[in-house]
């Protein structure tokens, strides 16, 4: 790699390791850090994701947007960067504030537009620019985004040791990156980045006036109906399992929890004695908690970890299997994955299975090392040949990214109240079923890809 190559290479790393790590600090553990530092719901919690959804659902295509008119100008990103600098006083403070002193209402939408807009809004903008400048330079942007994925993971297995330290770390490593961040743009000469202005302003207006024709077709629809179960299935199964898995460490049995609690709260008469047993027991049962959420933290890191191992022999599989065939059995296990952690506690149901609860639980989030690669590469190996290749971004952008985020507006807070109210495990089940579900539809209804013979035969 030439020097001049390998220094922009370096650059845009930094950048997706910045961003990625600071993304994964203030957002992978978001709804323990909620749970445990302002004692917010399940049920809180799922409407929080849904405003962040709603927020980055339409933030994130006004930014594709505006970078778009803004080619390699670093200004939307500066000011992203910006946005990471404020983290800390943002979510470790005036959140809090509101959270406690104020109201949940008030709380929910100031995290709703910090995360909608700085980082669920704006991941798609770093990568984008990242991409587009990788492209422009010479070098492979997945050999940059590599590092994206190693700094979440880090971030991820640490962020759950750090919730019990003091949460507030999490805000400081977030703050910090942004630093790095803005001072590493600061130091990027994008003058070598600009390309032919009136190619870039033909190309630009070609897919602003010829894209929406993507809408009339049927294929079009019918692959984003199916994403929407898939990839807004996993993002769901993910937002609220850190909570699940950390109540698989306690080795108490729900009743006797809820009795202890009852004592302390004084809805049942005790002794003195029975009260300080109670105590103890949901003081266990705490720590018991937090020691589940540093594992899962751990969890998500060996996850992260897999999926970019499987990642690299990923496309040779789905080229042997075929992309649509790779849709369906990544659909396939993902439902089964699923609806196997609704199972956890039937088959080991007393509190002295702890160890084999845990073990299959995370097995089974483990599956989805498989399964999400399989549907990234699937997703883009099915687009490429299906659609035309000028807009082959924007029908990845429409029907994977927003029908991702629609599903999060329009579920996550149904998800929290069933998780309130059923449980954890029925609720995976019903996602798995539902999941299924699609992917049978997908079955019979989504089209196959034609080889280039058959285009021929039929022009």
């Amino acid at each position: 790699m030439k020097s001049s190559v390998l220094r922009f290479y370096l650059s845009f790393s930094g950048l997706l390791l910045l961003f990625y790590l600071a993304f994964a600090s203030c957002y992978a553990l978001l709804q323990a850090w909620v749970k445990q530092v302002v004692g917010f719901t399940p049920q809180q919690i799922g409407t929080i994701y849904t405003l962040v959804a709603l927020v980055a659902l339409f933030s994130a295509p006004l930014f594709g947007v505006l970078q778009d008119h803004l080619g390699t100008s670093k200004k939307l990103l500066m000011w992203l960067g910006a946005g990471m600098i404020l983290c800390s006083p943002v979510m470790g403070y005036l959140f809090v504030f509101l959270a406690r002193d104020v109201s949940f209402i008030a709380s929910a939408i100031l995290l709703a537009f910090y995360l909608g807009i700085v980082m669920v809004g704006g991941v798609g903008t770093v990568e984008s620019y990242c991409e587009r400048a990788s492209r422009h330079i010479g070098f492979e942007y997945g050999n940059a985004r590599l590092w994206g994925s190693l700094g979440y993971a880090f971030s991820a297995s640490t962020v759950g040791f750090f919730l019990d330290i003091n949460p507030q770390i999490c805000y400081y490593i977030t703050s910090a990156a942004g630093v790095l961040f803005v001072l590493i743009l600061i130091s990027l000469d994008t003058r070598q980045l600009q390309p032919d202005q009136e190619r870039r302003y033909a190309e630009r207006t070609n897919s602003l006036v010829q894209s929406f024709g993507l809408f009339k077709l049927s294929r079009f629809w019918l692959l984003t109906l199916f994403l929407f179960a898939a990839s807004g299935g996993f993002m769901l199964y993910d937002q609220q399992f850190p909570n699940y898995f950390a109540k698989l460490f306690v080795t108490f049995s729900a009743d006797q929890l809820t009795h202890a609690r009852d004592l302390l709260a004084h809805t049942v008469s005790g002794t003195s004695e029975q009260l300080q047993q109670a105590q103890n027991m949901v003081n266990l049962a705490d720590l018991q908690e937090g020691s589940g959420k540093k594992v899962a933290g751990i969890l998500l890191a060996i996850q992260l970890c897999c999926d970019a191992s499987v990642l690299l022999i990923m496309p040779w599989i789905i080229n042997r299997i075929g992309a649509r065939n790779g849709l369906l059995l990544a659909g396939v296990i993902m439902a089964f994955r699923i609806f196997m952690s609704g199972l956890v506690t039937v088959f080991f149901p007393h509190p002295d299975q702890t160890h084999a609860r845990i073990i299959m639980a995370g097995a089974l989030k483990l599956m989805q090392a498989i399964d999400v690669p399989m549907l990234i590469v699937s997703t883009f190996k099915y687009i490429a040949p299906s659609f035309d290749s000028r807009y082959t971004s924007t029908v990845y952008l429409v029907s994977f990214q927003c029908s991702q985020q629609i599903c999060a507006v329009l579920l996550s807070t149904l998800m929290g109240f069933s998780y309130e109210t059923i449980g954890f495990e029925p609720t995976y089940m019903i996602m798995g079923v539902f999941i299924i579900g699609m992917t049978i539809q997908a079955l019979f209804t989504l089209p196959r890809i034609e080889s280039p013979q058959q285009k021929v035969a039929k022009a």
